[in-house]
């Protein structure tokens, strides 16, 4: 891993539930990182949700004509639903798998070149490796930076998974964490595992979508020429990376079947990519353990981060979004986006990583984890001595806070004594 130097600020980008104040109460030395990034503090009325450090204040000049078209909108938007499939949408992905299960069908007749799979398998995880160590980690939450070069290959792999441009997947991913499971999540998890997975692309998007996207600063991304580049011409990128030369290097290298090339290694392969991808948003929403915060439905689901290539570990991310590593895991068998850009920073493509520090992982664990979180005796019976010493440093209802969440075993009886 790089060296990195010490900044408090980042902390304030903690993602938590929906409802209830920031109970992050980091101190200096809490979040390693090379760069300081300046971010607001949410009020205690706002959700707690990832804040990125680029979202505009809400313009509330004429709260009652707001508030009056906004439940406008929501009641036309309701009386609308059920009729209001998104067509194009719809009609590509039903017809994306009908290919695919032609593709699944030559799969296990084995009527393909051992070279063709291997070629797919290759194929499929550089595009996953496009969406998580770039659209997501790089460009999302900015949680590193990466030279032009580093920047250029990820947004070639980001083309080859197929999922939309950079810029919108972006807004939408941006807006999932900032209204996680609300009406503003593009993929709200509450509205069913379906509609989390893949629905949400089939439907017209939800009025408060819309709104709330309309208010989400991207300038970051309009800055980039990368981003810039990719959003322009982006349906011909998207012919030629993920269909074009998955298909014709098969076919012009050694020789295999034009359409077996195009089922398996363009169509099967894409939507595997695209089903990866979409767990994420359904099941790591659903099921798993939650010990960074019992409070919100992402959680800790391993088959996910072993098909999402370490996205997995989904209530660590929430927690803490800005963490390039998005889990505090070491070593890479279970974040395997980890390790590929850790092998770029030794090559000094990527650079000023963000990451939580083990002492504030430990103090967040025992005051809001739901117990699961497995680690040394020393050290969380360390976090949570020193969570009480910290409340009680305060208020009596702060104290009392502390002590109700040491939530592991053996702590509630040495918090008391602490306490006493």
């Amino acid at each position: 891993m790089p060296p990195n130097i010490v900044t408090p600020e980042e902390s304030n980008m903690s993602s938590d539930n929906n409802n209830g104040n920031n109970n992050n109460n980091v101190e200096e030395g809490d979040i390693i990182t090379k760069t300081s990034v300046v971010s607001s503090l949410p009020s205690e009325n706002q959700s707690r949700h990832f804040q990125h450090p680029d979202q505009p204040v809400e313009d509330l000049q004429h709260p009652e004509e707001d508030d009056k078209k906004e439940h406008e909108t929501q009641e036309r938007w309701e009386r609308q639903q059920g009729g209001q499939l998104a067509w194009r949408s719809t009609i590509l992905i039903l017809s994306l798998h009908l290919l695919s299960a032609a593709g699944c069908w030559v799969l296990l007749i084995g009527g393909l070149c051992r070279a063709t799979i291997v070629w797919t398998i290759l194929w499929g995880i550089g595009g996953g490796l496009g969406v998580t160590a770039g659209a997501h980690r790089l460009w999302a939450h900015r949680s590193y930076s990466a030279r032009r070069p580093l920047r250029i290959l990820l947004m070639i792999l980001f083309t080859v998974a197929g999922e939309n441009d950079i810029y919108e997947w972006t807004r939408d991913h941006r807006l999932h964490h900032r209204h996680s499971e609300t009406d503003a999540d593009p993929h709200n998890a509450r509205r069913g595992f379906f509609f989390a997975h893949c629905g949400w692309l089939m439907v017209r998007k939800h009025p408060e979508v819309m709104r709330q996207g309309a208010k989400t600063d991207l300038s970051d991304l309009l800055r980039d020429p990368v981003v810039r580049f990719q959003r322009k011409y982006y349906l011909r990128l998207v012919a030629l990376f993920t269909f074009a030369i998955p298909t014709l290097v098969p076919v012009l290298v050694w020789g295999e079947s034009l359409l077996y090339a195009f089922l398996v290694a363009g169509c099967f392969k894409y939507t595997c990519t695209l089903h990866c991808t979409w767990l994420v948003n359904s099941a790591a929403h659903m099921w798993g353990m939650h010990p960074y915060e019992e409070g919100i439905n992402p959680a800790e689901n391993h088959f996910v981060a072993f098909a999402a290539l370490g996205e997995g570990w989904h209530n660590y991310h929430h927690v803490f979004p800005w963490d390039y590593r998005a889990a505090e895991l070491p070593g890479y068998v279970g974040n395997l986006t980890t390790g590929f850009i850790d092998f770029f920073s030794t090559l000094g493509w990527a650079y000023n990583f963000k990451t939580a520090s083990p002492d504030l992982v430990a103090r967040r664990a025992v005051r809001t984890g739901d117990g699961s979180w497995n680690t040394p005796k020393e050290r969380r019976r360390s976090a949570a001595k020193e969570l009480l010493l910290a409340g009680t440093r305060g208020t009596n209802q702060a104290a009392e806070k502390v002590r109700e969440s040491c939530v592991f075993k053996g702590l509630r009886k040495k918090a008391e004594e602490l306490r006493n």
